[in-house]
């Protein structure tokens, strides 16, 4: 991405929409076309070159404008044609000056003819033979980047942790966008409109740090977890005040069982209550006479008894 504290952030970054753009340029690949149109590319390649892959790669890239060359699409996208492979040469190659050079120089003689037959001379290859030339488009491409992803993030930051995420990347993107804005805005010089570093449409990151107000988001957070807290106590007291209130009545419940079960109390209790129980069943001559029948039925001895069936003949 042009700084090494922003390329660290890549993988929590990659769904904002510049690298979405980045990411299918990625994908894209044409062989046959690398071959037919970028053959001095090629006689760059060595054992330990990726030049093949990066000409396959620029090659897939210009056969999908040349699909889609709509006046709106290539205005879209053709300045991150130029800041994709500006950044795909700083990762793929090291920072011999030399070979990227000439590197440079043979995708500028290409593009310009690839541009002109294929592509309506609407998204050139912008080089400038500087000595820097890799660097200032990669600082640039942050810039440019954090332009296309303002409103984005602007509508994206609705809770804490995308804020502080998001925070992150503005404050680092705004050290960068200070010292560009120094040399591009402050000073009638000129030099930066040929990286599509435009003053008047870019905001300072502060602007968007202001907006999106991670402090007061924080607070709203705090706030949710203290109320979802206070509930959970809420629902404890109120337990523990049934819990209160009723252990009287169950220490109560237990002393009187225990009384009556072990103690000499208990044991006069049962024997008072046996008795009254006694005394309160009511005499009956009837009921007298069936419990002395069911006695002398209990004491005959069924073992006894001789069994004698007759038949009668039909």
């Amino acid at each position: 991405m042009g700084s090494k504290e922003i390329d660290d952030m890549e993988s929590i970054l990659k769904g904002l929409p510049s690298y979405a753009i980045y990411k299918q340029f990625s994908e894209l690949r044409d062989i046959q076309f690398c071959q037919k149109h970028f053959t001095n590319l090629l006689n760059l390649q060595d054992k330990n070159s990726n030049i093949t892959e990066f000409c396959n790669n620029i090659s897939g890239i210009i056969q999908h404008l040349y699909k889609n060359k709509r006046e709106n699409y290539f205005r879209e996208n053709c300045q991150y044609v130029n800041f994709y492979i500006y950044d795909r040469i700083k990762i793929m190659f090291p920072p011999d000056s030399a070979l990227i050079n000439s590197i440079l120089n043979n995708i500028n003689i290409e593009w310009y003819l690839v541009n002109k037959n294929l592509l309506e001379e609407k998204c050139s290859f912008k080089y400038y033979h500087k000595t820097d030339e890799v660097d200032k488009w990669n600082v640039m491409k942050i810039i440019y980047d954090y332009k296309k992803n303002y409103n984005y993030i602007k509508g994206k930051t609705n809770d804490y942790d995308a804020c502080i995420k998001y925070g992150k990347y503005l404050n680092k993107v705004k050290k960068i966008y200070e010292i560009k804005k120094s040399e591009c805005c402050d000073k009638d010089n000129g030099q930066c409109g040929i990286y599509f570093f435009e003053c008047k449409t870019i905001e300072h990151p502060d602007t968007l740090l202001q907006e999106i107000n991670c402090p007061a988001l924080a607070t709203d957070n705090s706030r949710e977890t203290h109320a979802d807290g206070n509930k959970d106590s809420s629902d404890n007291g109120s337990l523990k005040t049934s819990m209160v209130a009723i252990s009287p009545f169950i220490g109560i419940l237990a002393s009187f069982f225990l009384s009556y079960k072990f103690s000499p109390l208990g044991s006069w209790l049962r024997s008072k209550i046996q008795g009254i129980n006694i005394k309160d069943i009511p005499y009956n001559e009837d009921t007298e006479e069936l419990l002395a029948y069911e006695s002398e039925n209990d004491d005959i001895n069924t073992n006894n008894i001789p069994y004698n069936i007759s038949y009668k003949n039909i």
